[in-house]
């Protein structure tokens, strides 16, 4: 977990306390985040939370997302970032 958050600081990563089923899910949600996708921008597949099966799946999601964010901006489809850049 500490690899993720030092590779990924605008993420919040974490374990569910309960869960149901064989495999614990890791999730992430992005921290700080100024705003919600918008309906175009959740249409074109940018989340707040990602979830996966294992910490490997999890990066490949959140690294998926901040391309994906850099597609959309470069393409106007983005006018503000979802989080808060330092």
């Amino acid at each position: 977990m500490r690899g993720l958050v030092e590779r990924w600081p605008g993420w919040r990563f974490w374990l569910p306390l309960v869960f149901d089923g064989d495999a614990v899910p890791w999730y992430a949600t992005r921290g700080g985040a100024q705003r919600l996708p918008t309906r175009e921008e959740h249409r074109r597949g940018l989340r707040s939370t990602v979830h996966a099966d294992t910490a490997d799946a999890l990066e490949a999601l959140v690294k998926g997302q901040d391309a994906l964010e850099q597609v959309l901006t470069g393409e106007g489809v983005m006018k503000k970032p979802l989080l808060i850049r330092q």
